[in-house]
């Protein structure tokens, strides 16, 4: 029951970040720093790979999947040089 409750908690992270990434969001520093963090290599606790390892999800494929849905997709690629994790 704890771990179902864990990946909702988790599955729900992402899609904040997904709507944040995408422009719903009241500035323009919260748009870039979700970017950022579909972006971000880092492993750690919270981090978009550590929550894909949770989820059993593929990591590139939630990266891909939001490319497609935002302006700016090659910065979710890790192919920007500017990305702060």
């Amino acid at each position: 029951m704890m771990e179902e409750a864990y990946k909702q908690l988790w599955t729900a992270v992402i899609e904040q970040a997904v709507k944040d990434a995408q422009g719903h969001v009241t500035t323009y520093a919260y748009r870039e720093r979700a970017r950022e963090w579909f972006a971000c290599e880092d492993e750690g606790v919270g981090s978009l790979a550590w929550i894909c390892g949770i989820l059993d999800v593929d990591l590139n494929f939630i990266r891909a999947r939001l490319a497609g849905r935002v302006n700016g997709a090659s910065r979710f690629s890790r192919g920007a040089q500017e990305v702060f994790c």
